[in-house]
């Protein structure tokens, strides 16, 4: 029987179908707009890239350049990932490094071929470990994929109200939730390191010690998913929270994303980490985890050494992390403060003092975004705003638009089309 589509690859099926130009040399008008996948287009002339192409690094470029012709020149590379993989082995303190700050024993690392795949094996692994846990509590207005994973790992899904009404982190509830859990023991906590997907509202520094405590207290299994790191504020503060819990002697798990940080959208090139009690339960875990992949996934394409290249290259990390990770912020960051400034009154919680991360919620209906997309050619994502209930009890409508898609030149009219639609469209 046929399942309800994605709604993030309904609306990217409709923009491919539409038969406008992309162009982004042509008026605004005259073009298509994708505002539904997480992508950075250029906002401005930027080297040899023109505003409204997709955003390149070039140290990630030329990583991938390293890697194709060291992979064409020695054939003996293209085997099966094996956890004694000598550029694996050299590049697991690397990645370790750039997330934690430093290397840990306890910490095993492994490359995951994206989200749901990465989520799946992380699960299967826990129900193999321990099968007591049976329940995962997660915030509202989350990411939408991750119910079609957690559902089928998890007996109960537990969700607190993640952000307030004037659009701040709800720590209130989410104490309240962790304090009502019957079997913390058998449960497992999902958070976002930074830039929440999709409302962008996320707990300030203090907010995050106070809830590092709530987690020593009640000594909840936590997954955290990093997937913006560096878009926010910088490589090391937006992963704030996972340093502040590695400090900890709990044990933990990351999902670590590159497709975002390094613009590696299609490749979904990542890592998890678990953060074992000790460094042998590290080096026990790490040989259970790669039987595991290889029953379940064969072999992992060896993508991970793009990365291995990034991170191991002086020249190429100084570039990405000095000048790649803060053009790509600033891409993002720029993209909003003027999306704010003119959209002006009725859309304040998008401002960037406000939320933070690459997409942000807008209370129009999916009529609207309809209408968005026939009339003006802009495509957003119908999603469910689990913050506010009808008056049957059901989420209201609202739509998810990626800000890092929106060059300089295309504000005005993407703005105004907005409002437009916000007018005529609004769910109160």
């Amino acid at each position: 029987k046929p399942v309800a589509p994605n709604a993030i690859q309904v609306a990217q099926n409709n923009f491919v179908a539409d038969p406008r130009p992309t162009d982004p040399a042509l008026p605004s008008g005259q073009r298509k707009h994708s505002l539904a996948q997480g992508f950075l287009l250029n906002n401005k002339q930027r080297d040899n890239q023109d505003p409204g192409q997709l955003f390149e690094m070039q140290s990630v470029t030329e990583a991938k350049r390293l890697f194709f012709e060291e992979d064409l020149q020695n054939p003996d590379l293209d085997r099966y990932l094996s956890p004694k993989d000598p550029t694996l082995l050299k590049l697991e303190p690397l990645v370790q490094k750039t997330l934690f700050g430093k290397q840990n024993p306890r910490i095993m690392t492994a490359p995951l071929p994206g989200m749901a795949p990465s989520f799946t094996t992380i699960f299967t692994l826990l129900q193999q470990e321990h099968p007591e846990l049976d329940t995962i509590v997660l915030g509202t207005n989350g990411y939408g994929g991750y119910l079609s994973v957690l559902q089928s790992s998890f007996k109960n899904v537990v969700k607190y109200t993640h952000s307030t009404e004037d659009n701040k982190f709800n720590l209130e509830e989410f104490t309240k939730t962790i304090e009502a859990l019957p079997n913390p023991s058998q449960t497992v906590l999902l958070l976002q390191a930074d830039a929440y997907n999709y409302t962008g509202v996320n707990p300030t520094s203090e907010q995050k010690k106070q809830i590092i405590e709530i987690l020593k207290k009640h000594k909840v299994l936590t997954l955290i998913d990093n997937a913006y790191q560096g878009l926010t504020k910088g490589l090391g503060e937006d992963v704030e929270i996972v340093r502040l819990l590695a400090e900890t002697d709990l044990p933990f798990i990351v999902y670590d994303s590159y497709s975002k940080k390094s613009q590696l959208y299609g490749w979904r090139v990542a890592f998890a980490h678990f953060v074992t009690g000790s460094p042998d339960q590290a080096k026990t875990l790490r040989n259970n985890l790669y039987s595991l992949i290889r029953n379940r996934f064969l072999a992992i394409p060896p993508m991970f050494k793009v990365i291995y290249h990034l991170l191991s290259n002086p020249e190429l990390h100084k570039q990405w992390t000095e000048q790649d990770v803060p053009a790509a912020r600033e891409i993002l960051t720029n993209s909003k403060k003027l999306m704010a400034q003119e959209l002006g009154e009725g859309f304040e919680y998008i401002h960037p003092d406000n939320t933070q991360g690459m997409f942000n919620k807008f209370n129009i209906s999916h009529k609207g975004g309809q209408e968005l997309a026939e009339k003006f050619h802009i495509y957003a994502v119908n999603a469910k705003d689990e913050g506010r209930l009808d008056a049957q009890g059901q989420p209201k409508e609202s739509l998810r638009v990626n800000m890092g898609s929106i060059p300089e030149q295309d504000i005005p009219y993407i703005a105004a089309a907005l409002k437009e639609i916000y007018s005529q469209h609004q769910t109160s």
